[in-house]
């Protein structure tokens, strides 16, 4: 049989061709067109409708809604002018591009209340309107023009309301973190007339808050009115005047009249914040001796009791890295009570050489709540004077979880109840009168106690970043002003080693040990048999 295949025959047209190339460019055309219709209709709407998403885990790039509560508390125009010089170096370039888009989000959530200037540097005025601003002229790295030199420049902004300016004097990779907390709080304080008064007590020893608590008198004084009270004159503190009053860690006796005093402070509605020392250290030496105060017995009035003890706990901070101390607590998130609103976005804090609280309840009408706790491996040293020095050898005894921070909420009933005054000690003139009013209980009462006044000292603040923030958050919550409590927070977060047990340090020990022996001959194993293969492939 003979087969014949025949060739297809072709009915190819040049009108034919023509027409492809036309049809495919027609196609081509109109999908071009309507893309081209799309990004006019995209760009259209982008111009009203604004979205972006904001991925970050602390939604750095989002305002919170403190910050929103106080874009809508004023009625007239906020300006805020941002100097920026054009020789800045690299590392600053991103941190300028993202204060100016956070101050864009304050212009877009403001409705038409903020004027947002970005200043030229090149402008002839630039230097002279950023030093009549308040801005400083700062030194830098210069890069520019492939050279390398110090420069000077400009990096900060100022925000002006009614005539009141209020400037972030530098802007850097140190503080872009907390650009909104640094934006918001000016705000707030030029829209807000009258600053919140919060008062430190005096008198008896305590930690002054031009010395030890500089650096934090410096933060409150960003939205409080501070001032100190001393109570030797007999004078009251008025509740509805100071809002806040902070005993920090006296080391003297309290009069019967400086407690009584405290006493009607808290009856008639203000609020304590008391930062306890039981201890305090002995001249050039290693040694804590417990001090002469009375704080503990005062405080027992009211729902607490301080213990006479140090408290170790082995979640601890090294020792310049090098001792293990477990005299510097470390508390973590899980030990932090996060249904209160001034703890609920932090997750370490480090207390030293701090004494634990117990709660000693004075009525039924009382709630007490931990807010702050060791962990379950913790114990206590006591006694009148109690060795803290580095290089001892730390014996454990029986471990348990202390309460570190407590507040007190609820009814009080006044220590002085049905008692005279106490007279004023000394030859001072009693400054209370008859007009000055005394009550007997209060329902409503709020009272926080700390175990330890070092965490926010000075020299100890930079124990833990969030440190700082604990403490200006509980001012702001006793002082019921809670919109930059949230923003405050945001952009803080230690990410502290989870710690492990014994047992478990032994698995990844051993794993290790058994794990590199074993990669290593299975990849010698590996590389044998492969070269075996070959060398059979090359000789068949």
């Amino acid at each position: 049989m003979k087969i014949t295949l025949k060739k297809p025959k072709l009915n190819f047209k040049l009108s034919n061709l023509s027409k492809f190339f036309v049809n495919i460019g027609s196609n081509q055309l109109s999908q071009i067109f309507v893309l081209f219709i799309v990004l006019i209709g995209i760009n259209v709407f982008s111009q009203k409708y604004f979205l972006r998403l904001d991925l970050t885990e602390t939604n750095t790039y989002t305002l919170s809604q403190g910050t929103k509560n106080i874009l809508i508390s004023f009625e007239n125009t906020l300006t805020i002018d941002v100097y920026f010089s054009d020789n800045i170096p690299p590392d600053l370039i991103q941190v300028k591009q993202d204060s100016i888009d956070t101050f864009e989000e304050y212009v877009r959530y403001s409705n038409g209340k903020i004027e947002l200037n970005i200043k030229n540097s090149k402008d002839e005025n630039f230097k002279t309107d950023a030093n009549n601003a308040g801005i400083p002229e700062v030194q830098y790295q210069d890069y520019s023009n492939d050279t390398y030199e110090i420069a000077t420049g400009y990096l900060g902004a100022s925000i002006t309301y009614n005539d009141q300016t209020e400037v972030i004097e530098m802007i850097t990779t140190n503080n872009i973190k907390n650009i909104e907390y640094e934006t918001s709080s000016r705000i707030y304080n030029l829209v807000n007339d009258e600053k919140i008064k919060v008062a430190f007590l005096t008198g008896h020893g305590e930690k002054s808050i031009y010395s030890y608590y500089s650096t934090i008198y410096s933060e409150l004084s960003k939205q409080f009115s501070i001032e100190s009270i001393d109570l030797s004159e007999g004078e009251p503190i008025d509740s509805g005047e100071i809002k806040v009053l902070i005993i920090a860690a006296p080391t003297d006796v309290l009069s019967e009249r400086d407690m009584f005093e405290i006493d009607q402070y808290i009856i008639h509605g203000g609020r304590v914040i008391i930062l306890s020392d039981q201890y305090e250290f002995s001249t050039d030496s290693a040694v804590m001796t417990k001090t002469a105060s009375n704080l503990d017995e005062f405080i027992k009035n009211y729902g607490i009791e301080l213990s006479n003890s140090l408290v170790l706990d082995e979640s601890y901070l090294p020792l310049q890295m090098i001792f293990t101390y477990p005299y510097w607590v470390l508390t973590q998130s899980e030990n932090i009570n996060k249904d209160n609103p001034a703890l609920s976005q932090l997750n370490s804090i480090v207390f030293f050489w701090a004494n634990y609280l117990k709660e000693a309840k004075t009525n039924d009408n009382q709630e007490i709540t931990n807010l702050i706790q060791t962990t379950n491996k913790a114990w206590i040293n006591t006694g009148d004077n109690i060795s803290v020095d580095p290089s001892q050898q730390f014996f454990i005894s029986s471990q348990t979880q202390y309460p570190l921070a407590m507040l007190i909420e609820g009814k009080q009933v006044s220590a002085y109840k049905d008692q005279e005054i106490p007279a004023l000690e000394g030859d001072s003139e009693d400054k209370r009168t008859d007009k000055d009013t005394r009550i007997d209980e209060i329902d409503d009462s709020r009272i926080i106690v700390i175990g330890d006044s070092d965490f926010i000292t000075n020299d100890l603040i930079g124990g833990s970043e969030q440190n700082p923030t604990l403490f200006l958050n509980l001012v702001e919550w006793m002082a019921s002003s809670e919109n930059l409590l949230e923003i405050r927070s945001k952009n803080i977060e230690t990410r502290s080693l989870n710690p492990i047990n014994e047992s478990q340090k032994l698995f990844v020990k051993t794993l290790i040990i058994i794990a590199a022996p074993t990669i290593i001959i299975a990849l010698g194993i590996t590389y044998n048999i492969l070269r075996k293969k070959r060398k059979t492939k090359f000789s068949d």
